[in-house]
């Protein structure tokens, strides 16, 4: 899996806002929390949509991607992985007043807190895209929780941002290309 990568130069646009999502496409509020991966290309990408100091930003650990080289337990198990993933949303939850909270991070972990079935309008095979808001309401399943999509921000309990593109997304395109 990918280290601590950069992004690649699309991702770079993405965070400068020349691509198609804009500023104001990131709900916000004065006192916003946002959490992020440590991860450089997630705080990057939290960085652009909610600056600092204008913003507070909180760096958790347990938002890493699975198998980021150098950064998750190694050879951390799916079942681990699902449990270090609830663990992390109950702890962002906590957190939770009456504005929705923002999570910057990674697709393996979103698609862990997803409800069966939600895909927030994009292909299932496409979700989530880069660095584009997705709002979520929890939805409790015994003492497991999951988020349901929403197209209301006051609806929304979460917002998810998966980090803009890549330098190790480009490399796997590139390669793609080139395969026969």
């Amino acid at each position: 899996m990918d280290g601590d990568v950069g992004l690649s130069e699309l991702g770079r646009r993405q965070i400068s806002f020349e691509m198609k999502r804009k500023k104001a496409d990131f709900p916000r509020a004065v006192d916003t929390r946002v959490f992020t991966s440590p991860l450089i290309r997630a705080t990057r990408s939290a960085m652009a949509a909610y600056p600092p100091p204008e913003f507070h930003l909180e760096v958790m650990q347990e938002l890493i991607e699975r198998g980021a080289a150098g950064f998750s337990v190694e050879g951390e198990s799916s079942s681990a992985f699902a449990q270090r993933a609830q663990a992390a949303l109950k702890r962002v939850l906590e957190n939770k007043k009456e504005l929705p909270l923002v999570i910057v991070g990674h697709s393996l972990l979103f698609k862990q807190w997803k409800a069966p079935g939600c895909f927030w309008g994009d292909s299932p095979a496409a979700w989530p895209m880069n660095f584009k808001p997705y709002m979520g309401k929890v939805e409790w399943a015994g003492s497991e929780v999951r988020l349901r999509e929403t197209y209301s921000i006051q609806e929304a309990d979460v917002v998810m941002i998966r980090h803009a593109h890549s330098e190790a997304q480009e490399a796997r395109k590139k390669r793609k290309r080139t395969e026969p």
